[in-house]
C-alpha cells in the first residue's frame, strides 16, 4: 500500500479549466482494513478547506460543489 510523506503530500482538484490546489480535510476510507470501495465506487467525495473550495469557484452559503477528478502526490523536489 502507498503511504506518502505527510510532509511532502500536495493535493489538487480540477473543475473545469480551474485546477485548485490545497489541503484536503478527509475523503472517503484509504484504510485497507475497512470496507472496501469497488472500482464502480470509487473515491468521489472530498473535504476541502474553504479556501480550496472557493479557488474551485464555491459560491458563499454553498456547501458543496461537483468537480471532475482529483488526486493526491508527492511533491517532487
Amino acid at each position: 500500500m502507498w503511504s506518502p510523506d505527510p510532509e511532502n503530500l500536495h493535493s489538487f482538484a480540477n473543475k473545469g479549466n480551474t485546477r485548485a490546489e490545497g489541503t484536503v480535510v478527509d475523503v472517503c476510507t484509504f484504510d485497507e482494513n475497512d470496507r472496501k470501495l469497488t472500482i464502480e465506487e470509487g473515491c468521489s467525495m472530498i473535504y476541502v478547506t474553504r479556501a480550496m473550495f472557493r479557488a474551485l469557484g464555491g459560491k458563499s452559503g454553498a456547501d458543496s460543489m461537483v468537480i471532475d477528478n482529483w488526486d493526491l502526490a508527492q511533491l517532487k523536489y
